[in-house]
């Protein structure tokens, strides 16, 4: 089975619900199923990596994480989920998924 995970971040970035996501990736990848993630490029990341045959898009730079109330922030975050959901949007036109975990 063909798996897309979809989240803010990622590894190597794990706190929370990071570490569930990277558990609940490899466990997958052991039964047999492909997973995908795509998530936001923090500094020192790679745009694209494999990790454990999981693999690992980061499109787009994301310089802040978590819940904000600052405006320019808002804004970033509103601009990186437009730019992500065009990505994704190409991505999935030309791949056969059969699930999406966001």
């Amino acid at each position: 089975m063909k798996i897309l995970i979809i989240c803010e971040t990622f590894y190597p970035q794990l706190r929370g619900g990071e570490i569930v996501l990277w558990r609940l990736s490899k466990a997958l990848i052991k039964k047999g199923h492909k997973v995908q993630v795509f998530t936001s490029r923090l500094l020192n990341t790679p745009e694209y990596e494999v990790k454990n045959n999981v693999q690992i898009f980061r499109p787009f730079l994301l310089k802040r994480i978590g819940k904000t109330t600052k405006l320019n922030v808002l804004f970033e975050k509103i601009c990186f989920n437009v730019k992500m959901y065009r990505y994704l949007s190409r991505f999935l036109s030309n791949n056969d998924i059969d699930v999406i975990y966001n």
